[in-house]
């Protein structure tokens, strides 16, 4: 979303405080996450991202999406719970976004029900966004192969409500084009949200928090 942060790049809003007559800038949190990630060399990546109606509480977003990623640059798709620009309301969008150096945005329609999704390297710097089977877009992103993959939730503030949402039968595409499951996965929250592996599952996880 416009107002993303990609997860591993810190945006902080600069604070002040005052002791004993010293003033030092702090970091504010601007973003909130619980996600799991893997790394590597990848071609792709794909999931099953289970529809949630999270309270937003501050007027930013709640989303749960999957993203690949070569650096500061990626591609996302999921759904989203916010105020698109324009004259949509409030609501739960499909939308996919992605990042060449410059943010792109698009959302799609609204959606009430568990989705797939899938992100295909396609030629160049080139990235196919499918959702459901069915392709919905092209963009050049400006890699043509990502080091790491991140599935979960994404807040803008922590008074807003995450998931419940499952993100299941997590899949990576390796470089020399086969389809297999996420192996080992790297879990990481940010209180009071949180993350786990359903049944113990690297590739099957479940994210939640400050509901409802």
């Amino acid at each position: 979303m416009k107002r993303h942060l990609f997860i591993g790049i810190a945006i902080c809003v600069l604070a002040t405080i005052v002791l004993a007559g010293i003033s030092f800038p702090v970091a504010a949190q601007s973003r909130w996450y619980a996600y799991g990630e893997i790394t590597g060399s990848f071609k792709g990546a794909d999931t099953k991202i289970e529809w949630a109606n999270p309270t937003v509480r501050d007027g930013g977003f709640s989303d749960e999406t999957l993203w690949v990623a070569n650096g500061t640059k990626w591609v996302e798709v999921g759904w989203t719970k916010a105020d698109p620009p324009g004259s949509p309301p409030m609501g739960i969008y499909l939308y996919y976004a992605w990042n060449d150096g410059t943010y792109h945005e698009q959302f799609l329609e609204s959606t009430s029900s568990h989705n797939t999704y899938k992100i295909e390297y396609y030629s160049g710097n080139s990235w196919r966004i499918y959702i459901n089977g069915a392709l919905r877009a092209t963009v050049n992103a400006g890699f043509s192969t990502a080091n790491r993959i991140v599935c979960g939730g994404e807040v803008t503030s922590n008074t807003n409500a995450m998931g419940i949402s499952g993100t299941l039968n997590l899949r990576y595409k390796t470089t020399d084009q086969r389809w297999l499951y996420w192996p080992s996965t790297t879990l990481h929250w940010d209180s009071p949200y949180w993350v786990v592996k359903l049944g113990g599952s690297n590739s099957n996880l479940q994210n939640g928090g400050n509901n409802p």
